[in-house]
C-alpha cells in the first residue's frame, strides 16, 4: 500500500483535527511502514483491536472513514450568542460560582465551573474572575528615563573597564505528541513514548557590547541552573556588567547573594518592565525562530537539542546592543543641542531632573 503514503501524509499535514491526525498516524504506521499491530497499538496507548478497526475503516472508507460521525447531541438550552452577552453584560469583577448561579436562576441552565471557565477564557477574560484580562504596559516617559539611566551606567562601566553583556531565556518546544505539531512545520513531529505529553527546555545566553557570545541549554529554567551559567560568565569575562529582566529566577537569593558577595566584579542592571522591545537578545529569539533548525526532523528529541544548541553557539548576531538599548527612541537632534525622543509615536522632551527622580521607581 505504497501508493496510500502520500494521501496519507497529505492527509496528516493539513488535518486540523489532533484525533484524526493521531489515527493518520497509527494508520500510517501500519498500512505503510510495516511496523505490526501491537508496536503500534502500544506506541499510541490504544488496543490492537482499535488499530485494527481504524485500518479496516480507512481501507473501506479512505481518511473520512477515520473521522467520527455526526452525533446529534443534545440541543443547547441557552444559544451562544446569548451566553457571550450575559456574561458580558454581568461578568465585572463577579466570581464565576455567583455567575453559575446567576445562570442556574435566570434560565435553569446548570453550567460546571470548568465549563464556565473555558467560555471566559474563549473570550479573553480572566479565569478566575470573568473580567477582560489586564495587561499591563510600561509608561513611555518611564521606558525614556530608563534609556537616560542605562546610558549613564554604560559610561561609567566603560570607565571602570567592565564589558556590559545583556542575557535573556528562550523557551523551546519538543512536541512529543503525535497529535501536535507545535514546532514540525514539515514531516512527522518527534514522538517520545516516555513522555507523551508536550515538553520543552530552556535556552540561557546573550552579547556583550564587545560582541563576545554565551549561550547554554539549561534545561529547567530554575535560580539554581541561572547562577551556574552566571558563575561561568564569572570566570570567563571577569568583571562585567550583566543587564536582565525581573524574573524570580534573576532575583533569587542564591543569584542575589553570588552578585552581593562579587559586587567589585559582576554589576547588574534591570531592564524595564514590561517594554520587552528594550532587550536587543529578544530579536535574535526571533530570528532563531525563522531558521530552518527550527523545523529540521529529528529522530530523538536530543538530536533535535544539539542541532538548535550548536547553531545557536555559531550564529552571529549582527547588533548594536547600545543603540537598542539606549539610543534607537532619539527622533532628532538639532544643532543647538536639544533632542527629542519617540517611543511607540509618542514624542518627549529631555525628562527632566524631577521626572527622572519620579521614574526612579521604576527600576526598583
Amino acid at each position: 500500500m505504497g501508493d496510500e503514503y502520500p494521501e496519507l501524509m497529505e492527509a496528516y499535514k493539513k488535518e486540523t483535527s489532533k484525533r484524526v491526525s493521531e489515527r493518520i498516524l497509527a494508520v500510517c504506521h501500519v498500512l505503510v511502514d510495516g511496523i505490526k499491530v501491537a508496536e503500534v497499538a502500544r506506541r499510541f496507548r490504544k488496543v490492537p483491536n482499535t488499530i485494527r478497526n481504524l485500518c479496516r475503516r480507512f481501507k473501506e472508507r479512505g481518511i473520512d472513514g477515520l473521522r467520527d460521525a455526526p452525533r446529534s447531541g443534545r440541543p443547547p438550552k441557552i444559544k451562544n450568542e446569548t451566553l457571550d452577552k450575559y456574561i458580558g453584560d454581568t461578568s465585572a469583577g463577579v466570581d464565576l460560582r455567583i455567575l453559575r448561579d446567576q445562570l442556574r436562576e435566570d434560565f435553569g441552565v446548570e453550567y460546571s465551573s470548568s465549563g464556565l471557565r473555558a467560555k471566559a477564557h474563549s473570550m479573553s477574560m480572566s479565569y478566575k474572575r470573568p473580567q477582560p484580562v489586564y495587561r499591563k504596559r510600561a509608561d513611555p516617559m518611564e521606558v525614556l528615563v530608563w534609556c537616560v539611566m542605562t546610558a549613564e551606567w554604560l559610561d561609567q562601566l566603560e570607565k571602570d573597564g567592565f564589558d556590559a553583556c545583556v542575557v535573556d531565556q528562550h523557551r523551546v518546544e519538543n512536541d512529543y505528541s503525535p497529535s501536535r505539531r507545535a514546532w514540525s512545520k514539515v514531516g512527522t513531529p518527534i514522538m517520545s513514548w516516555k513522555y507523551p505529553h508536550r515538553s520543552h527546555f530552556y535556552m540561557f545566553g546573550g552579547f556583550t557590547i564587545g560582541g563576545k557570545q554565551l549561550f547554554r541549554n539549561i534545561g529547567r529554567y530554575t535560580a539554581e541552573n541561572v547562577l551556574k551559567v552566571v558563575k561561568e560568565m564569572h570566570r570567563e569575562w571577569g568583571q562585567f556588567g550583566i543587564v536582565w529582566d525581573r524574573a524570580s529566577q534573576h532575583t533569587a537569593c542564591v543569584v542575589t547573594d553570588y552578585l552581593a558577595d562579587h559586587a567589585g566584579d559582576i554589576r547588574s542592571w534591570p531592564l524595564p518592565v514590561a517594554w520587552p522591545g528594550r532587550n536587543p537578545v529578544e530579536g535574535y529569539w526571533g530570528n532563531l525562530e525563522m531558521h530552518p533548525v527550527m523545523y529540521k526532523e529529528y529522530e530523538t528529541v536530543d538530536e533535535r537539542v544539539k542541532g538548535i544548541m550548536g547553531t545557536v553557539r555559531h550564529l552571529k548576531a549582527n547588533m548594536d546592543i547600545r543603540h537598542i538599548m539606549v539610543d534607537s527612541p532619539v527622533v532628532d537632534r538639532t544643532p543647538d543641542g536639544t533632542t527629542t525622543y519617540e517611543i511607540e509615536s509618542v514624542t518627549l522632551e529631555p525628562p527632566s531632573a524631577a521626572e527622572i527622580e519620579a521614574c526612579k521607581n521604576f527600576l526598583t
